[in-house]
């Protein structure tokens, strides 16, 4: 896993900066790694500067870029931290400086970080982006706060999917991150977190959108052989699979349902259980 992590630059430069026992370990995200270096990172900026308030220069930042909806802040914005402190994200290449505007050496990263601080703090997805103007800067945030959901609470990500697939609120553009490869289940981590969007897509009690498509069709790509074997987990992701891609079917004009005959067909290639049972059943 972490060998594929490391084929994007910014990945292996993220893990070069780990300790030698860290790099030991195995990472499937960038979130996961991540969270190793800002850990890391952190105990080590805190030991140089021990009045350093990390939470409350990083989280000025990420409130700041997130309010304006920029990668960047001013670096007025920061008046009120001890300058030597400022100097020590720098110098630990955290903050990059560009005259009067300061930011965080990728967005990647302030992306992490606002993702962090706004699950921890227990806010509410939904409302975030309904009172927001819902314009291209929010997808990202979206894909890892639903990303760091995933991984760490398994129940609010589910209900937090349901809850932004069904509504009306939540313009076209957002809709589909839920359902986004690239979040939370890019290649890397959606083995991982495969049966929690199977469950948020069978728990959902509505029309499913459009874009739930494109996710059964990666499911069924990433796990259909193992959706067949009822020695494994994943035969009850097949029938929680089966019965979203049954609802598509019946809610959707013929193009899509043409998709959706061949998930189907891959999901009988697999044995996927109780597909039969479910068939019969539509006639």
């Amino acid at each position: 896993m972490t060998l594929e992590l490391l084929r994007t630059p910014l990945h292996l430069s993220v893990f070069s900066r780990l300790s030698a026992s860290a790099r030991a370990a195995s990472y499937r995200t960038l979130q996961e790694l991540y969270a190793r270096y800002t850990d890391e990172l952190r105990e080590e900026i805190e030991t140089q500067a021990a009045a350093l308030d990390w939470s409350g220069i990083t989280g000025a930042l990420c409130a700041s870029m997130s309010e304006r909806e920029t990668l960047q802040a001013p670096m007025a914005l920061l008046d009120g931290f001890a300058r030597q402190h400022i100097k020590v994200f720098e110098s630990h290449g955290v903050l990059v400086r560009d005259a009067e505007q300061v930011g965080f050496f990728h967005e990647t990263y302030f992306d992490y970080l606002f993702a962090r601080s706004f699950v921890s703090a227990q806010e509410d997805i939904h409302d975030f982006l309904a009172g927001s103007g819902q314009y291209l800067f929010r997808r990202a945030q979206t894909r890892q706060i639903l990303e760091h959901l995933a991984g760490t609470d398994r129940d609010r990500f589910r209900v937090t999917v349901a809850q932004l697939l069904s509504s009306d609120q939540i313009r076209p553009h957002l809709h589909d991150q839920p359902t986004n490869s690239s979040m939370p289940f890019s290649t890397a981590g959606l083995p991982d977190h495969l049966e929690h969007l199977v469950s948020a897509l069978y728990e959902h009690t509505v029309s499913l959108p459009s874009v739930a498509i494109d996710s059964c069709e990666r499911i069924v790509q990433h796990a259909g052989k193992e959706m067949g074997d009822l020695r494994t987990h994943r035969a009850a992701d097949g029938h929680h699979l089966i019965s979203a891609v049954l609802r598509l079917y019946r809610q959707s004009p013929q193009p899509e349902r043409i998709r959706c005959l061949d998930i189907i067909d891959l999901l009988a290639q697999a044995g996927a259980y109780p597909l039969t049972d479910a068939l019969e059943n539509e006639r």
